[in-house]
């Protein structure tokens, strides 16, 4: 059985259309009917909004490029996560629920600490987005209440499918961690016969940790491309909006400011933590990988059985070391997030030097 609090989690993710149940059930066909009715009636109001929003006739072209390429974005990530929750990835959510379940089931005090934090994360992005979202409906009137109102709904999906990608990685990193410390211990055996005994073990599940980041990689591939593109235009365009109030000295000025920075912050960090995660368990997996190199260098001379099953086990941890993709666009890891700041900066200034030519 898996920790109430992880199935609560995945409850809310189900009815936001961005997860399967946390069991190894098939998704059945009233979730699908479901899931197809929410993104087809997202996809209606972003329609109706849209034809709504007069002000985009205001915008440079630079600016109304960048606002239309964010609403696309947040509709095709609507459908892909629904989509291949229900239908295209359904087979592979099972497995990697599957292969979650077992890991679950040896650090389930942790687990329920990660679930518990997350569902206090989600819980505070619909706060922040209702007072947000109130705040703007009172400065600008009630047609932003019909023009932005599903908007700020996919805002919601978009900041939670973040919570579920970090918490779906600290399921691994917390595995990576674990495989880390019994290999440790491992090293310290005197008894050649005990430590390659052990050794297969930490091979198998190794490989098995590899395999659900492949699983991670094909299930969550697009959606993270998305997400990660999606937080870019987000931060240009925002930083675009603060820019050009920050010339205005008034108090109303600096309250829209603020209260713009605060989702900046949220999007910004969200996408930053996935990044930082999956960048922690390659640090997990490195540090098993140079161990390993170690600890074939430490244990010579050895009969010429043991020397085949040592360089087999070093070469399978080196070939099973784990790597997050971006759809194949390009590989995740910490770095990634100063190449989405170096994007914004670069961009931004450009659409200042616009700003400043009109």
């Amino acid at each position: 059985m898996s920790p109430k609090s992880v199935k609560v989690l995945f409850h809310i993710g189900k009815l936001l259309g961005l997860t399967p149940s946390f069991s190894q059930n098939e998704v059945p066909l009233l979730q699908k009917l479901y899931t197809f009715m929410l993104v087809t009636l997202i996809t209606i109001f972003v329609v109706l909004s849209l034809s709504h929003r007069t002000k985009y006739q205001l915008h440079s072209h630079i600016k109304l490029t960048v606002n239309i390429l964010i609403d696309c974005h947040l509709l095709i990530f609507n459908w892909c996560t629904a989509l291949s929750t229900v239908l295209w990835k359904s087979a592979k959510w099972q497995q990697l629920i599957e292969n979650l379940l077992v890991i679950v089931h040896k650090s389930q005090a942790k687990i329920v600490r990660n679930t518990i934090a997350g569902i206090i994360a989600i819980i505070f992005i619909l706060i922040t987005l209702i007072c947000v979202f109130v705040f703007w409906v009172k400065t600008n009137g009630e047609y932003y209440l019909g023009e932005y109102n599903v908007q700020y709904f996919q805002y919601f999906q978009a900041f939670s499918y973040n919570v579920y990608l970090s918490l779906i990685i600290s399921f691994l990193l917390l595995e990576y961690r674990n495989v880390g410390k019994k290999f440790n211990k491992l090293i310290c055996l005197k008894n050649n016969k005990e430590l390659f005994q052990g050794l297969d073990n930490i091979e198998n599940s190794f490989c098995f940790l590899n395999d659900n980041v492949n699983l991670f990689n094909s299930i969550f591939g697009w959606p993270l491309t998305l997400n990660i593109s999606f937080t870019t235009l987000y931060l240009l365009n925002n930083f675009d909006f603060m820019f050009a109030n920050s010339s205005i000295f008034q108090k109303q000025a600096v309250s829209r400011i603020l209260v713009d920075a605060i989702l900046v912050l949220i999007v910004f960090v969200g996408t930053a933590a996935v990044l930082i995660m999956c960048d922690l368990v390659l640090q997990e997996s490195e540090q098993i990988l140079t161990s390993a190199q170690k600890l074939q260098r430490s244990i010579w001379p050895l009969i010429p059985d043991d020397q085949i099953k040592m360089e087999r086990f070093r070469r399978t941890i080196s070939e099973n070391m784990p790597k997050f993709s971006a759809s194949r666009f390009f590989w995740v890891d910490r770095s990634t997030i100063l190449k989405i700041l170096g994007t914004v900066v670069t961009f931004f200034i450009v659409m200042i030097q616009f700003r400043s030519c009109q």
